[in-house]
């Protein structure tokens, strides 16, 4: 079993994301920010930008900056089927129990249920963590607990026929190989039922071009 790390099974750059690398090392930053928030820059956010685009003019600050992970923008259909297969090891989530884990087997598809208190809220708002889902929400830890963990977990995911794990943590971000892992409960119902949103299939570039 490899590390989902590990570049030597993971993906590689397609066209668009090799062009995009070759970008000056402030609009890769730029790009990376809109992919992980989904939303447009604020009047800080470009401040930010600029002394970044400033930084890197005098050749200084190297650890500023970020980079858009391999696979994040490449279509799904041309990759090997990606699916996540178990969440173990949770801690620092909502009310659920540390080391708690959920097992999805091997569908293309899985229902999460279970009487109320039982947890899934809680693993919701964590998967969409983990996939960088447009609704994903704040994770917050246990009122009653007074220990405040940051939220982690062990996942594992298959990639083809390769199996992988490793450590997710919030601080950092999604996990680029399950971006185009959809997560639906009633949070994201909202977004196309009690939001005008239209409810319409864009190729991921596309959609971060055009936002």
């Amino acid at each position: 079993m490899s590390d989902i790390n590990d570049a030597a099974v993971g993906p590689v750059l397609d066209p668009f994301e090799q062009w995009l690398s070759e970008r000056h090392k402030w609009l890769q930053t730029a790009a990376a920010k809109l992919i992980q928030t989904r939303a447009f820059p604020d009047a800080d956010a470009i401040r930010e930008l600029a002394d970044l685009c400033v930084i890197e003019a005098s050749k200084q600050g190297a650890d500023k900056f970020e980079t858009v992970a391999p696979g994040t923008l490449v279509q799904a259909q041309g990759q090997s089927p990606i699916r996540l297969r178990r969440i173990s090891d949770v801690t620092g989530v909502n009310a659920i129990r540390s080391g708690a884990s959920i097992d999805f087997g091997t569908s293309s598809i899985s229902l999460v249920y279970g009487s109320n208190g039982s947890g899934k809220s809680g693993f919701a708002r964590l998967i969409k963590q983990i996939c960088g889902s447009r609704a994903k929400e704040d994770l917050l830890g246990n009122v009653f607990s007074k220990e405040q963990p940051e939220p982690s977990a062990r996942i594992f995911l298959s990639v083809g026929e390769k199996e992988k794990e490793g450590v997710w943590t919030l601080p950092g971000g999604a996990v680029p190989q399950l971006r185009h892992l959809h997560v639906f409960d009633s949070t994201v119902a909202t977004l196309y039922f009690g939001q005008k949103n239209e409810a319409t299939y864009e190729p991921s570039r596309m959609r971060f071009e055009i936002g």
